[in-house]
């Protein structure tokens, strides 16, 4: 064997393995690729799932918040009625004074 056919049969096998490390990147992109959108589709699951939870939280937040107010409101009024006495005596003492407050009806 001359060196020619020499060098014609490595270039031979090499560009052979290299075209075998190219179909083998290939797959693996390919399967990379599909791993990729499996764990696309699980992420979105994922945030629904999330959502779905919070929005409930977020609105029982909301409900708290109204029921503190509410009961911060009813302590004020306990508060100042504790202070002063029953509504009509409240209403007769300011009777004297300037602002003269009458019961609804």
């Amino acid at each position: 064997m001359d060196t020619n056919t020499l060098l014609i049969i490595i270039i031979g096998l090499l560009s052979l393995n290299l075209m075998l490390v190219g179909v083998y990147i290939a797959l693996i992109l390919k399967e990379a690729r599909e791993t990729i959108k499996k764990v696309n589709v699980l992420l979105d699951t994922t945030n629904n799932m999330a959502e779905a939870v919070s929005v409930p939280v977020i609105n029982t937040s909301g409900v708290l918040g109204t029921l503190s107010a509410g009961l911060s409101s009813f302590n004020f009024i306990k508060d100042l009625m504790d202070k002063r006495g029953s509504v009509s005596s409240i209403l007769r003492e300011e009777k004297g004074g300037r602002n003269v407050r009458t019961p609804l009806r």
